[in-house]
């Protein structure tokens, strides 16, 4: 029998070969893990992701040593991105569609940048599960430095690995930093100022996504001990000027209308204002509107809106501020809860139904 025993391996041998290649292979990164990575440097997944990260919570040392055994490994390259030269800022807003947002981000972009760091933004639609999304992402994977959300909808209950503050929003929270404003002050000021200029029957307009402010209007008129009827107040299931002039048309459609009207933000006093304009209606005369936001247009319409400031410059600068405290000294570690006020800006929308042909100016807040 002639047997090519080159051809055959005994058990050892083919266990031996087959151990190198599996090595081999690991070498090359293509078996190895973050978990098997951690296991070798004896230390935690999340150690290894903050080295790979460049996170200043490990010393330079454990950093080092994980680096080290990546290369090792040959998978430092599939997991190390590098370190981007400037600060990344990500930003999260409910959308910017409308200018109040839009002028939101684009000041929280210039505040950023005159700090010599970059914002990338993300918009949410304001849903409280893409907010959790965009905050795991941009904590874990994003290489994001820091993380500013805007009026978020989300109940964090998650501390990210990354510095993060919270402006607005409906639900406080111990695990970011939180800015507000409080839009009651401004709200309260809008109704007693309606009142030093006798109006009595004060309506209210807003939207789906405005509740919060419905809310608060009922309060302020409580407050000022004046009656709330329900047929003035009217919530459009359409948004920005569409929904200020519906509802418009649906308070100015009744026997009994207010004299006055609230609308939840300035797009919506402008809707109602050319619904107005349509039916033959002047303002201040016939009705008397108030918005909120004070938007740039807000000064220059036909009739001078009186509106509510609610400060978004200092709200950013606010917030700038802080995440870079926290971004330039990891042991920052103070949580902040800050509250600005908000007031009212008197112009020529409102009529004093008191006799005069100036409306009341003592309380210009």
């Amino acid at each position: 029998m002639n047997l090519k025993t080159k051809n055959f391996r005994n058990p050892l041998q083919t266990k031996t070969l087959c151990a190198t290649m599996k090595q081999t292979k690991m070498r090359r990164g293509e078996k190895m893990t973050l978990q098997k990575l951690a296991k070798l440097a004896g230390v935690s997944v999340s150690t290894v992701s903050k080295a790979f990260s460049d996170s200043r919570e490990i010393s330079i040392e454990t950093k080092e040593q994980i680096l080290s055994l990546a290369k090792k490994h040959g998978c430092f390259e599939k997991y190390y991105k590098g370190k981007f030269g400037k600060q990344l800022v990500a930003v999260i807003c409910p959308e910017i569609r409308g200018e109040f947002y839009a002028d939101f981000a684009a000041d929280l972009n210039d505040k950023i940048e005159a700090r010599g760091g970059m914002m990338m933004l993300s918009v949410s639609g304001f849903s409280a599960e893409r907010e959790e999304d965009l905050i795991r992402y941009y904590g874990s994977f994003g290489h994001a430095d820091g993380i500013i959300f805007v009026s978020g909808s989300l109940r964090l209950k998650t501390e990210p690995n990354i510095p993060v503050v919270q402006i607005g929003g409906k639900y406080k929270t111990e695990k970011a930093d939180y800015i507000d404003i409080d839009i009651a002050s401004g709200i309260d000021q809008a109704v007693e100022y309606l009142k030093a200029n006798g109006h009595r029957k004060i309506g209210y307009i807003g939207e789906t996504l405005t509740a919060s402010k419905h809310r608060l209007f009922c309060e302020a008129m409580r407050k000022n001990a004046l009656r709330l009827e329900e047929a003035y107040m009217v919530n459009s299931k359409m948004r920005f000027q569409m929904a200020g002039f519906d509802a418009m048309k649906q308070l100015m459609e009744q026997k009994d209308r207010p004299t006055a009207v609230i609308a939840a933000y300035d797009y919506m006093a402008m809707g109602a204002l050319r619904y107005t304009q349509e039916a033959g209606l002047s303002i201040p005369k016939d009705v008397s509107v108030i918005g909120m936001n004070n938007v740039s247009a807000a000064a220059y319409l036909d009739v001078p809106l009186t509106t509510i400031v609610s400060h978004p410059e200092e709200l950013c600068e606010t917030a700038v501020d802080l995440i870079f405290k926290k971004m330039d000294n990891q042991f920052y570690f103070a949580r902040q809860d800050i509250t600005l006020k908000s007031r009212l800006i008197v112009r020529d929308s409102v009529a004093n139904l008191n006799g005069s042909s100036e409306p009341s100016r003592f309380c210009c807040f």
